[in-house]
């Protein structure tokens, strides 16, 4: 059951009986540590003896390890994971003990997990889950671009706490298209994919505080359009079209007060990316807007992409999802919301550039012409209800 796996800083490894002392300091009696996980927390030292001796065994036959400093070989967490059904795996644990967080250890594990997933077992998909209000766990997954999928309540079986967990997907589809181009940089050697991995942070840690739509969640969705419209023309520039979408609204004049598109040129500069590529990029990201840009088609097959990729998320039911978001943070009457469809999004469809956008805007646009329907059905009975 792949007996060791090994990155830049790290390594799984199976369990050992002299681990338990280290697993009890690092995971299983800190608090800091177990108050994120399912499993029981282990207090003493003789339960820890035994508990190590029951994970070497349950390592023997499932894909399970221990995490362990690859310079030391001291085990500081450990991680896990399943196959449910031929094909469809999923992560059944991930934790480092608190004084290893903040290192990076995490993406090595999971990058880890995903490449044994996806390039030796075959998957066609792999699941991560973790608590709700676990930060750092959510933007692992972010950091990685999985789909969020759906979320869930238990009960904690050893203390009875209620849990909610957010439930994400990343498809085989994903993985490839994606995470070998912004994965686990540590492995990484190619200079395009660690500044296209750092971009993703860079997002995730500038739109933090931002919930009207305009967020991390809506770059990275834009990434994944650009991609998935990029990968119907070979000789497009990835790197360029990855970086102009993840970046396009590090400067919107809605969320920043910036100027020449100081933001995204300060973290290209900061990562070496040269001033022809820059301008490029900022060039895309300046032909985005729809308000500024209508009916203006991009300079180059590139721009086309991003524009087309950040339109098709403006559509279709994350269109109608983040049109009454940010209706709502700006106190606008749900007739407002509903206005800006007639204003714009309806229009969005006629101004595809690519025939792989235009496709999906056919069937975005179909959605929300439904919704339309409905809302303007429901509102007109609401309007006769109060003539009465």
């Amino acid at each position: 059951m792949f007996e060791k796996l090994e990155s830049k800083n790290i390594c799984l490894r199976k369990a050992k009986e002299n681990d338990w002392r280290s697993m009890l300091e690092n995971v299983w009696g800190d608090e800091a540590v177990y108050q994120w996980m399912l499993y029981q927390p282990t207090l003493t030292e003789e339960d820890a003896v035994d508990r190590c001796r029951r994970s070497m065994l349950y390592q023997e036959n499932n894909f399970a390890w221990f995490v362990a400093l690859k310079d030391t070989d001291e085990a500081i967490g450990l991680c896990a994971m399943k196959e449910d059904e031929p094909g469809h795996f999923e992560e059944s644990g991930i934790c480092i003990g608190e004084k290893y967080q903040g290192k990076g250890y995490g993406k090595e594990i999971l990058a880890l997990l995903l490449e044994l997933a996806f390039e030796k077992l075959g998957a066609e998909d792999f699941r991560y889950g973790y608590f709700q209000d676990n930060f750092r766990s959510k933007k692992l997954a972010e950091v990685f671009h999985f789909r969020y999928d759906h979320s869930y309540e238990l009960t904690r079986p050893w203390d009875s706490a209620r849990k909610i967990i957010d439930s994400c997907i990343l498809t085989k589809e994903d993985y490839f298209m994606v995470c070998k181009m912004t994965g686990d940089e540590s492995r990484k050697t190619d200079g395009d994919a660690a500044v296209i991995s750092a971009a993703g942070e860079y997002i995730v840690e500038i739109f933090k505080d931002n919930a009207d739509g305009h967020d991390a969640g809506h770059s990275v969705r834009v990434f994944h359009n650009a991609l998935l419209i990029a990968a119907e023309y070979p000789d497009s520039d990835h790197t360029v079209i990855s970086l102009a979408a993840l970046l396009h609204d590090v400067d919107d004049h809605k969320l920043f007060q910036t100027e020449n598109n100081a933001n995204a040129r300060s973290f290209l500069t900061k990562h070496g990316i040269g001033r022809e590529q820059t301008e490029q990029i900022c060039e895309i990201i300046n032909s985005v807007s729809f308000s500024k840009n209508r009916g203006r088609r991009p300079a180059t097959l590139e721009g086309m992409i991003v524009q087309d990729a950040d339109r098709l998320d403006a559509i279709g039911a994350v269109g109608i999802a983040r049109t009454f978001a940010y209706g709502g943070k700006h106190g606008r009457p749900l007739e407002s919301s509903v206005q800006h469809f007639y204003d714009k999004l309806l229009l969005l469809k006629a101004e595809m550039n690519t025939q792989k956008a235009k496709e999906i805007a056919d069937v975005r646009h179909a959605f929300m012409e439904v919704f339309l329907k409905e809302f303007d059905s429901e509102t007109r009975q609401e309007e006769t209800d109060n003539e009465l």
